[in-house]
C-alpha cells in the first residue's frame, strides 16, 4: 500500500518559494574568493532549478529533472520574460557544470567527481546576479498567481 497522497499544488507552491529562500541564504553565503566552486555551483544551479519550477508551477506546470535549459525553456513558452545576459551568463553557464557541459560531456560535475579534471580556474555566476535573477522570476511568477 502507498503511503504517498495526492499533493496540493498550492502546498507545492508554497514549498518550493520556501525553497527559494533558503537557497538564495545559502548562495549569498557562499560569497567570496574562497575556493568553493564546487558547492557555489551546486547551490547556485539548485536556486535556478527551484525558482524555474516555481515560475512553471505557478502556471500549472509541473516539470521534473535538472535540466537548467530544458526548465528555461518551458518557462519562456509559458510567458516569462528573460533578458539574454541572464539566459547565457546564468542559466547556460551553470547548465554546464550543474547538469551537461557540452564541450566536455560531463554530467553533474558540481554533484559528482570527474576523473581528469582539466586544470582552470572555474567560474560560477555571482550571488548578486543570480540573486536578481531569481527574484525578478519569482516577481513574474507572482504577479502571474495574483491575477489568477
Amino acid at each position: 500500500m502507498s503511503r504517498l497522497k495526492e499533493i496540493d499544488p498550492g502546498d507545492i507552491i508554497s514549498d518550493l518559494a520556501d525553497y527559494v529562500d533558503q537557497y538564495l541564504i545559502a548562495s549569498a553565503n557562499l560569497e567570496g574568493p574562497d575556493n568553493l566552486f564546487v558547492p557555489r555551483c551546486q547551490v547556485r544551479g539548485q536556486l535556478v532549478e527551484l525558482a524555474l519550477k516555481y515560475y512553471l508551477a505557478a502556471c500549472e506546470i509541473y516539470e521534473r529533472g535538472h535540466d537548467l535549459n530544458g526548465l528555461l525553456r518551458a518557462a519562456e513558452a509559458a510567458g516569462l520574460a528573460v533578458r539574454d545576459y541572464d539566459r547565457t551568463h546564468i542559466v547556460e553557464e551553470l547548465h554546464k557544470d550543474y547538469c551537461t557541459h557540452p564541450e566536455l560531456g560531463w554530467s553533474y560535475f558540481s554533484r559528482y567527481p570527474m576523473p581528469n579534471r582539466p586544470t582552470k580556474v572555474w567560474i560560477t555566476p555571482g550571488h548578486q546576479d543570480v540573486d536578481a535573477f531569481v527574484r525578478r522570476l519569482m516577481d513574474q511568477a507572482n504577479a502571474m498567481k495574483a491575477g489568477d
